[in-house]
């Protein structure tokens, strides 16, 4: 999530001889670990999911022209309302899933911030002469 297991890999791949080295990835194989209960409270994974929509625009706005980031500074608040809407049609306002509702929130609100935040750089890049 935040680069750990990437780390972990490149050192492995830095450190073993090429020859040598086993990796194997499945997404039939399940792994129990233990989580520290800090990181099972709303708080913390509401953080997450806004940090998630943060990274999100910094990593599709590499390739992204001004016009694309508007267009998903625009999109950001409506997607929460919409799958708010889509929540209580399928389940009903009584079992609609609250939580996931706010951590949906959460991450769209991170795309927001941070085209809001990288909108003024964009418009100046635009306006320079090439």
């Amino acid at each position: 999530a935040f680069g750990e297991d990437r780390a972990m890999l490149v050192r492995y791949r830095t450190v073993t001889p090429a020859a040598a080295q086993r990796v194997y990835y499945s997404l039939d194989c399940r792994v129990l670990h233990w989580v520290a209960p800090y990181k099972q409270t709303l708080r913390y994974l509401m953080r997450r999911h806004f940090e998630g929509g943060l990274m999100h625009v910094n990593v599709a706005s590499r390739a992204a022209t001004t016009q694309a980031a508007v267009s998903e500074f625009s999109r950001a608040p409506w997607a929460t309302v919409r799958y708010l809407a889509r929540q209580w049609r399928q389940s009903g306002i009584l079992h609609a899933d609250y939580r996931e509702m706010l951590l949906t929130a959460a991450f769209h609100s991170g795309i927001f911030v941070a085209v809001l935040r990288g909108l003024p750089r964009r418009l100046r890049a635009s306006r320079e002469p090439s």
